[in-house]
């Protein structure tokens, strides 16, 4: 008897966020990129199976299919305190509610199968909000897809197979009409790739990890002069420390305070059980740094991707 299947689709044409001062250099902090393809598709399918069904190996409960197409983010630090202050002042309005502590047990059970492809923001952090120099972090493509396989230990094993490729950083410098008229690239890895086991139904066994993970990098290869660090700098002394002129009350603060001391409370009087043993394996197999005294400028070293942020 097959299952019975629930299907929610969910589609993005289009999605930017904007300062609407005259005196911004920067107006659209949050823009897609390619304005003739969609930003994002995303299709859940829910598999509700007979009582006494037993599930095949390459059957699951849910099937999520996710599609995302790049956006270009100007990270400045003064719009990041505003969303922070919006979302602390929300929380004070939230419920607290009581944990379930048995739900991560559910949820442990649950077979879930993902096909997805990711093509990731790329983020431009200027040095303040007026200045067209900064650093360009392009977050590259992540592939994420699952498979399933038995194992002598456990009943099954739910491993996920994530690939992270063409991620980058860079200093650039930005023309009046925001295209990059000179880049000099910091930073640049290879492929990474992360091999996620989640073990499902497993044993008694305490020393049994419920989740094993291991990443794996080929090469990174870091590029650092001079200017390049006095960028670095500038950023967190100037972009980070920019904030706006609006100050919340008092009796504002006080409340988030308590809010805040209430969900601490709430969060260590979870139940153990509510707890996941990982284990966590690293390796980067060759690492690259080279340093230069000498002042670069981004249009010497320049790398022409006739590109608009």
């Amino acid at each position: 008897q097959l299952p019975r299947t629930n299907t929610i689709k969910l589609i993005l044409n289009d999605i930017y966020l904007s300062d609407l001062n005259a005196r911004q250099r920067y107006h659209n902090f949050l823009i897609r990129q390619n304005h003739e393809i969609q930003i994002l598709g995303f299709d859940l399918t829910t598999y509700i199976y007979p009582a006494k069904r037993k599930k095949k190996l390459d059957e699951t409960d849910f099937d999520i299919n996710m599609n995302l197409n790049k956006i270009n983010i100007i990270l400045l630090y003064k719009y990041m305190d505003l969303f922070l202050n919006i979302y602390n002042i929300c929380q004070m309005n939230g419920s607290s509610g009581e944990t379930n502590t048995n739900s991560y047990d559910i949820l442990q059970n649950f077979k879930i199968r993902f096909d997805i492809i990711l093509n990731l923001p790329t983020i431009f952090i200027p040095i303040d909000t007026y200045a067209n120099e900064g650093v360009l972090i392009d977050l590259g493509e992540l592939i994420l897809k699952t498979d399933f396989f038995d194992d002598v230990n456990q009943s099954c094993i739910e491993q996920q197979v994530l690939i992270i490729k063409n991620s980058l950083a860079s200093r650039i410098n930005l023309n009046d009409n925001d295209e990059i008229s000179g880049d000099i690239i910091l930073l640049k890895c290879a492929q990474f790739h992360t091999c996620i086991n989640r073990y499902l139904h497993s044993n008694d066994d305490q020393n049994q990890p419920e989740m094993a993970v291991k990443i794996q990098c080929e090469t990174m290869d870091m590029t650092i002069s001079k200017d390049d660090y006095l960028c670095v700098m500038k950023i967190f002394q100037n972009n980070f420390s920019e904030k706006f002129n609006q100050k919340i009350s008092l009796p504002v603060i006080q409340e988030q305070f308590e809010n805040e001391k209430s969900i601490e409370k709430q969060t260590n009087s979870l139940d153990d059980k509510t707890s996941m043993k990982i284990q966590i394996d690293c390796e980067v197999k060759n690492i690259t740094i080279t340093l230069f005294l000498d002042e670069f400028n981004p249009t010497v070293r320049q790398t022409n991707r006739n590109k608009t942020f």
